[in-house]
């Protein structure tokens, strides 16, 4: 497996948990208080998508910093595309 930067896989990690924790806050909401709050009875939030797209982002990094390691070692030039977009539309979300 190629070395990759200090802390890579640790932001990859803190992406995909965040994107756990809203799927599963979308699907069953917190409790508060003794309480079920909050929730989207299954439907994904902008909150949700926003995650996904930053955990897609954070893969892509790292997976273009594979294929950069390797093209390195074996000197082969390997050239992807990635749709980095921050929304789903591809716009910008402000």
């Amino acid at each position: 497996m190629a070395d990759h930067a200090p802390g890579m896989v640790d932001a990859l990690l803190a992406k995909a948990q965040a994107l756990v924790d809203a799927v599963g806050f979308d699907d069953n909401g917190a409790i508060v208080a003794g309480q079920y709050v909050g929730g989207n009875g299954g439907l994904l939030s902008r909150e949700t998508l926003k995650a996904a797209d930053a955990l897609r982002i954070e893969l892509a990094v790292w997976r273009h910093s594979r294929t950069t390691s390797r093209a390195d070692k074996t000197g082969e030039v390997v050239v992807k595309s990635h749709n980095l977009s921050t929304t789903p539309d591809g716009g910008d979300d402000g």
